[in-house]
């Protein structure tokens, strides 16, 4: 499945629609999963992979810039490890309880 983003600004229902279509992506997802990897791809294991690209590439410290989901990585990796950051920033937070 090919993916199609049009602009959130072409009509009223448009970010509604764009909800819906990532819901359903992520049902198919789940249902075509026939080898189980969903289970592993959750922000903790995302912040653990983060550590090892770091530590391949030869960084002992990590500077990071994230906006939405990226700013729940950000602060999920600073948690985990906050003595591997020299600098985090994040913009467009997105309200990781919700």
């Amino acid at each position: 499945m090919a993916a199609t983003f049009t602009s959130l600004n072409q009509s009223s229902d448009a970010i509604t629609h764009a909800w819906d279509l990532a819901h359903l992506r992520g049902a198919l997802a789940a249902q075509r999963d026939a080898s189980q990897i969903l289970k592993y791809l959750t922000t903790d294991n995302v912040a653990s992979n983060m550590l090892l690209i770091a530590q391949k590439f030869g960084f002992e410290k990590w500077q990071y810039f994230g906006i939405s989901y990226g700013t729940v990585l950000g602060a999920t990796f600073a948690a985990m490890c906050p003595d591997k950051v020299e600098r985090t920033l994040v913009d467009g937070v997105v309200d990781a309880e919700a």
